[in-house]
């Protein structure tokens, strides 16, 4: 059951492969960090492996009571946002050298994150687009839409046999508590994947 959770949270962040993103995308080396925001979410989850899977350091954001997960997931370094605004912690802690990337895995932005991000993000291109609703910060943002390809989904496939990546499950309902699975989803506390089992037997 756990390979079929596989797919569409694994296909947001890049391994070596880069999945079918653009060439001014695909910035994330070996070496270098990236700050997830929202390392507990399926989606942060699965960015957190993959870039530990590239050679990456991985700081990461989540509730207190996840820490323990998100670090096992492989995350180097950990803020709770429920301590204080995330902007602050990541200036506090005066990273160095700055972080080379940010991936925004909640679903909803804080605009104070990207306004002050060059106190903790590096400047590494040119600047594409600055919204107006991130203030017109001088970083870049995208809004990023994956074309998997056989290639790239042979390439996870393997990550996952070499056990670099692994299947992540919050929890499984029978096909009668579609429902409940629902709530669980809304609750936005999901860590992994709601499975619902169509077929009662299936292991």
């Amino acid at each position: 059951m756990s390979r079929i959770t596989l797919p569409a949270s694994s296909r947001t962040i890049k391994d070596d492969r880069d999945y079918g993103l653009p060439p001014r995308q695909r910035r994330l080396e070996a070496g270098q960090s990236v700050f997830i925001n929202g390392g507990s979410t399926a989606v942060g989850s699965f960015a957190i492996q993959l870039a530990k899977a590239k050679g990456a350091h991985v700081a990461v954001s989540a509730s207190g009571k996840n820490e323990e997960y998100v670090r096992n997931l492989g995350a180097d370094e950990f803020f709770d946002y429920t301590k204080a605004p995330l902007h602050e912690q990541l200036i506090a802690a005066n990273p160095n050298p700055k972080y080379h990337a940010f991936f925004e895995a909640v679903g909803t932005a804080d605009p104070a994150l990207f306004v002050e991000s060059d106190r903790y993000l590096k400047f590494l291109w040119k600047v594409l687009l600055q919204p107006s609703w991130l203030g017109g910060t001088k970083r870049t943002w995208k809004l990023i839409f994956v074309v998997p390809t056989k290639k790239d989904l042979e390439a996870f496939a393997k990550l996952v046999e070499e056990g670099k990546v692994k299947p992540l499950i919050d929890s499984v309902f029978s096909f009668e508590d579609t429902l409940k699975a629902y709530e669980r989803i809304k609750t936005g506390r999901a860590t992994g994947k709601v499975v619902v089992k169509v077929d009662p037997t299936a292991e």
